[in-house]
């Protein structure tokens, strides 16, 4: 399985030396150099993970995630804003408020970078096999309630649902039948 990452930083130097390292690691890299163009990307594409300057020209890389993460098929894309510069505390928080889920400075090795983006990408999968998972036991639990209540409902012999103060709840028409009431 190819696994898309996309690169988002207005500086061509930086965004190039983070693709090649990504290239190397086995990841295909879509780049975009600014904020539009990255959440027209994103929307486009659905990355697993996205590199994100924080300081785009056009629009705040804050701004940029708000908008891939608003996009439901992209609400399990992990967002890692970058900066070069040391951001205020405030600012990061804004990121995370925003749905980023981590916060690198620039420069890093290219083995940090890179194990980075590979955790980034081993929490994205979990996260899709969870929800996989979630909505499949869901579609199980519905449809086992389903049968039981139509066991219950139709079932030859009276059934009843009662409360331990002796309130019934549920009762099936059988059970009716046998204690003379219409229902």
């Amino acid at each position: 399985m190819v696994i898309q990452d996309l690169n988002v930083d207005d500086y061509d130097d930086n965004r190039e030396l983070r693709s090649r390292i990504l290239r190397d690691r086995g990841y295909e890299i879509i780049e975009a150099g600014t904020g539009a163009a990255a959440v027209s990307a994103a929307v486009r594409s659905c990355p697993e993970v996205v590199l994100l300057d924080v300081n785009l020209p056009d629009v705040s890389g804050i701004e940029v995630c708000r908008q891939i993460k608003a996009h439901p098929p992209c609400e399990h894309t992990v967002v890692i804003l970058i900066s070069a510069t040391e951001l205020a505390s405030t600012t990061i928080l804004e990121g995370f408020a925003a749905g980023a889920d981590m916060y690198l400075r620039d420069r890093l090795d290219a083995p940090v970078l890179a194990a980075f983006v590979d955790a980034a990408v081993r929490r994205r999968q979990t996260v899709v096999e969870l929800q996989h998972d979630s909505s499949h036991a869901q579609l199980e639990l519905g449809e086992t309630l389903r049968r039981y209540r139509a066991m219950f409902d139709w079932a030859p012999y009276g059934i009843y649902h009662v409360l331990g103060d002796g309130t019934i709840l549920d009762a099936n028409r059988a059970f009716l039948d046998l204690v003379g009431c219409a229902s």
